[in-house]
């Protein structure tokens, strides 16, 4: 069905910020290669409780299935700062200059956890002083084990490996930091009760170094309605009162090929869909006959590359004058010559889908039938994102976007104010303790000019992001931060 409509809609990415473990949604576990250093944490207050893995619907809330439960003993591992945990403090690089702000990050590395313990799986938390900022990172050298079924028989090729993933935190104010007393565990369960956390509380600090992390935060523009670049996001939301339910256990999907290209200045929108065209391509070119033979590197509209970021650029015509100097990307045009995401894509698609077997799945509020997308059969499956919308298309394989709408500033009568937009790739979903996540592949510092020079910037991120309606108006946010709303979700799908 191809209908066409023409619709008002925001431009995105006029700002950018960053941010089963069996296929069949299986609750992880880990077999101990060395012994723990610290021992093993006392049995959960229910003796019977057995391995997360035991029920591989754990925690699953597709099945209505909340049966999982840790393990009755929980190796864990110390973890100092050449272990493969690093932190950052974020400052945020405006149209006004840099602002040093009150985000941290915490980045671990599967592959150096795994060197320095010997361990391929686990997860990782962290405390600070009698507080945890994060809980139960998942961590896996070997991501394949989690790929959805629906690619188990297929003719898969994952140069992906196990990349590092972050997640954010609040450091309480935005004085610089050069370092800081944390305690890292690393654990071969998922922590699910107090009592582990309690038994933990009394560990020694050691001492982690700060650096530097600078993202891109430009001023909004076009039509998002805010004349300047209004305050710093606020931080994210701590866990230390959100502890995790332990019947809910742990699952997580993730999808092969992690491709992640650098982006330009405004450029979320073709990068988001450039990822995800690409992921396609490596993954079903042999079984399925897909071929974008463009490459996954950067490059903007009139660049003369061979880039697929460069392609998707011009088709969905992005106002760009070069790689520093750019504007966001609409959804649809409202008139002839507008940019749009949703034409731009299906036109590039339609290059590649001689029998017809690509397809274009939308949820959310944004309307996808848009004049010039008619190339490829574009279906709207429902008014707000889902949890488990993003979740099924990740179990069949598809090569996925989503978009979160920012409202960082309020007007004289108290009401929020969108102050930008950023598009995403998304590449895993899972439930840990009862929340629903899902991990996503950025570019944090867009290319741009320093000192008056436009200068090619490496900011790129996989992150772990947790998606809860948390503000209780009928969208999931985007992180633990009320004012970030996800709007749009995208999922390209292709026929067996």
């Amino acid at each position: 069905m191809r209908l066409r409509n023409i619709a008002l809609m925001s431009t995105l990415c006029a700002s950018t910020v960053a941010s089963a473990q069996s296929a069949d949604r299986t609750a992880g576990t880990a077999s101990l290669t060395m012994e723990p250093f610290i021992g093993q944490i006392a049995a959960a207050d229910d003796p019977t409780a057995g391995a997360a893995a035991a029920d591989p619907t754990a925690g699953d809330p597709t099945t209505g299935d909340p049966t999982g439960q840790p393990a009755a003993g929980v190796s864990v591992f110390p973890l100092d700062a050449d272990d493969g945990v690093s932190i950052g403090q974020v400052v945020f690089e405006t149209d006004n200059g840099a602002e040093t702000s009150a985000w941290g990050r915490i980045e671990v590395d599967p592959i150096r956890i795994s060197r320095a313990l010997g361990e391929a799986a686990g997860f990782v938390n962290v405390r600070r002083g009698d507080a945890w900022i994060a809980l139960n990172i998942p961590v896996d050298t070997q991501p394949a084990h989690s790929f959805p079924a629906s690619l188990r028989d297929a003719e898969i090729v994952d140069d992906g490996g196990a990349l590092p993933v972050s997640v954010y935190f609040d450091l309480g104010s935005t004085r610089g930091r050069r370092a800081l007393d944390l305690t890292a565990v690393f654990s071969t369960e998922p922590l699910m009760h107090r009592a582990d956390f309690d038994n933990l509380a009394t560990l020694p600090s050691s001492r982690f170094m700060v650096a530097k992390i600078e993202q891109t935060l430009p001023n909004a523009i076009d039509d998002l309605a805010a004349p300047g670049p209004g305050p710093l996001p606020p931080p994210p939301v701590n866990p230390s009162v959100q502890l995790p339910d332990p019947l809910q256990g742990y699952w997580a999907v993730h999808l092969p090929n992690p491709v992640n290209i650098q982006s330009a200045r405004n450029q979320c929108v073709p990068i988001a869909a450039a990822n995800a065209v690409k992921y396609m391509a490596q993954t079903f070119g042999a079984s399925r006959g897909f071929s974008a033979p463009h490459t996954a590197t950067r490059g903007v509209r009139n660049g003369g590359s061979w880039s697929i970021a460069e392609e998707l650029d011009e088709r969905m015509l992005r106002p760009t004058t070069g790689t520093c100097s750019g504007n966001g990307t609409g959804y649809c045009p409202d008139f002839n010559g507008d940019s749009s995401l949703y034409a731009g894509l299906a036109q590039y698609l339609a290059l590649w889908n001689d029998e017809d077997r690509l397809e274009i799945h939308v949820q959310g509020s944004q309307d996808p039938w848009c004049f010039g997308a008619v190339d490829v059969d574009i279906w709207q499956d429902g008014p707000e994102v889902t949890f488990d919308w993003l979740c099924d298309r990740i179990q069949e394989g598809a090569g996925i976007t989503l978009t979160y709408d920012r409202f960082n500033s309020t007007d004289m009568w108290g009401n929020e104010v969108k102050t930008g937009a950023h598009a995403i790739r998304v590449h895993a979903c899972g439930v840990m303790g009862g929340r629903p996540f899902i991990k996503v592949l950025n570019d944090t510092q867009q290319d741009g000019n320093v000192d008056g020079m436009c200068t090619l910037r490496d900011g790129l991120e996989s992150q772990l992001v947790y998606v809860e309606d948390i503000d209780n108006d009928g969208q999931l946010n985007y992180g633990d931060n009320q004012r970030w709303e996800i709007v749009q979700a995208m999922a390209i799908t292709i026929d067996p």
